[in-house]
């Protein structure tokens, strides 16, 4: 089957021979390369490297048996971001391999799988902690396990066996003992994967009875294959991105992992901690082991390199309050606070998207602009950036900013000579082929925003912060930069206000809740927010109250 790491071989030339030399070099540095075994990309690779000069001189990639991952080193300069990206390749710093091979090692498999193991940080590891268990390590680029044969060679470690082939669907050589599932992944999201990989998901998803998104990354149907090849007693411990533990697809991951795989800790880094270099997603170490039925799933936020090892490190949840959101258990709130008589911004507003116009270029303007058109009467003033909201210090003031063209369904509505003006603005943008935008072209007609609200509140909602509220005194509009919130009853100014006083106020404790991505980046999705609770003001703060609720 035809999975995302079969682009491999797709370079151009210059490239191409950048990585017969580098295959070269590994091959000449290992002593030679073995012939047997070989899969038949990897014998055109290494048939394309014979005549190819060497592009390294040996003084760069000289190594020991202690040594980082040169080679892999090299190959990532050689390969630019998004071809890494289409592969998933983003490799795992040796630190976290070594706590990770360690948990492993506890469990004294006597075999140990690195799933998609790129030139083979896990393997190699394993191998050397662990000389009595037979290692195999799989990844279906030709590249890559080629450099990992010169690593296995060059280190004359004879207990690991290299698989080019899918992850997905080979039928991994495996004998009776308890085997260990390790590695990282490929990080390849939905989009970007082959028909057949999403068709493989969905039999696999059939087969084990469990639900299926295809809206999920490669990483989650790593934890598919493994789920099919697992027997009772074996372990695992894969890092992945941590999106997870709370986007929508993740439900059918999260029940995989409760009622197939046996999780036993989920280890989410901190936000300061970049696991994946390139990649802005935030880590998260996931061990399981199938069969078993703990007591409680042990959940921590953990530093730089270092992941939960007991219940001394981690809290502990118990089973049956793991059929939400996971993510939403990782709460950092201060120590001994309770939440008793906090509000839920759900109760007391619904929180949505900001518009999605498909071609704000075409339908956001200056006032003079609007003017000039003839239709100052069919615009909105608009909110058109986030720092509007981060910066607006609780009141979000647009004065003679931006505005939002906002043509009702039915041009017959409009004045004549308004008619007339929309009509020449609108064959503008058909002859510039705004219709064809994605966005546009599922809308009906094309240039209809929808019946656009006011929210008297707005959000920001993806920041390197804690969010910030703000109120919207001069009716703004606002595009998908920010949340609109629109409370379920009417409240009145001072109440809107005093809303807006008690959500700021509260905004740090709010940290951890949303989607949280490298280097402290948090986004949260509108049902994420309403789920956002916050403790009153209190009657000397401010002395207002709504449906029975201080606010």
């Amino acid at each position: 089957m035809a999975s995302a790491s079969q682009l491999a071989l797709g370079f151009e030339k210059p490239a191409q021979e950048q990585i017969a030399g580098l295959i070269r070099y590994a091959a000449e540095w290992a002593g030679g390369l073995p012939v047997d075994n070989l899969s038949g990309k990897e014998r055109d690779l290494l048939t394309l490297a014979t005549d190819a000069p060497v592009m390294f001189p040996a003084t760069l990639l000289q190594t020991s048996k202690r040594s980082d991952d040169p080679l892999a080193a090299a190959l990532l300069r050689m390969r630019p971001l998004n071809e890494r990206r289409e592969l998933g390749q983003f490799l795992t710093p040796l630190p976290i391999v070594k706590v990770m091979v360690d948990w492993v090692k506890r469990k004294k498999p006597g075999q140990v799988v690195d799933a998609g193991c790129g030139t083979g940080r896990f393997a190699i590891a394993a191998a050397r902690q662990m000389p009595g268990a037979r290692i195999i390590a799989v990844d279906s680029d030709p590249v890559a396990t080629l450099l990992c044969r010169a690593y296995v060679r060059r280190f004359h470690l004879a207990n690991v066996e290299v698989r080019c082939a899918d992850f997905l669907a080979d039928p991994l050589p495996l004998d009776e003992s308890r085997a260990a599932f390790i590695g990282n992944p490929p990080y390849v999201r939905h989009h970007r994967l082959p028909w057949a990989v999403k068709q493989w998901g969905a039999r696999a998803s059939e087969q084990l009875g469990v639900p299926f998104s295809k809206l999920a990354g490669l990483h989650a149907y790593f934890f598919l294959a493994t789920a099919l090849r697992a027997r009772a007693g074996d372990v695992g411990c894969y890092i992945t991105s941590a999106e997870w533990l709370d986007v929508r697809y993740g439900k059918n991951l999260r029940e995989l992992l409760r009622e197939n795989l046996g999780v036993i800790s989920i280890s989410v880094l901190a936000e300061s901690a970049a696991a994946f270099d390139d990649a802005m997603t935030t880590a998260a170490v996931t061990c399981f082991e199938v069969g078993s039925k703990p007591h409680g799933v042990r959940f921590s936020i953990v530093p730089k390199f270092k992941f939960a090892q007991g219940p001394a490190d981690a809290a502990t949840v118990a089973p049956d309050a793991l059929l939400g959101r996971w993510g939403l258990l990782l709460r950092d709130l201060p120590k001994g606070e309770s939440r008793r008589g906090w509000l839920r911004l759900g109760d007391l507003a619904a929180v949505h998207r900001g518009i999605a116009t498909g071609a704000n270029e075409y339908f956001v303007m200056t006032r003079v602009q609007a003017d000039g058109l003839g239709l100052a009467s069919c615009v909105k003033p608009v909110i058109t950036a986030g720092e509007q909201v981060l910066d607006a210090d609780g009141s979000v003031e647009v004065g003679g900013g931006k505005v939002l063209l906002t043509l009702p369904r039915d041009l017959d509505e409009l004045p004549p000579k308004v008619r007339d003006a929309a009509r020449r603005y609108l064959a503008k943008g058909e002859r510039a082929g705004i219709p064809d935008r994605y966005l546009c072209s599922h809308r009906r007609p094309w240039w209809w925003l929808g019946n656009a609200e006011v929210p008297p509140i707005v959000a920001s909602y993806m920041a390197r912060r804690p969010p910030a509220f703000a109120l919207n005194p001069d009716g703004a509009l606002v595009l998908n930069i920010a949340h609109g919130i629109f409370p379920r009853e009417p409240m009145t100014a001072l109440q809107l206000a005093a809303l807006v006083k008690a959500l700021n106020h509260a905004a740090p404790t709010f940290v951890g809740n949303g989607r949280r991505y490298q280097g402290g980046l948090e986004k949260f999705e509108p049902r994420e927010m309403e789920e956002l609770r916050f403790p009153p003001l209190g009657r000397r703060a401010s002395c207002l109250y709504w449906s029975g609720q201080v606010i």
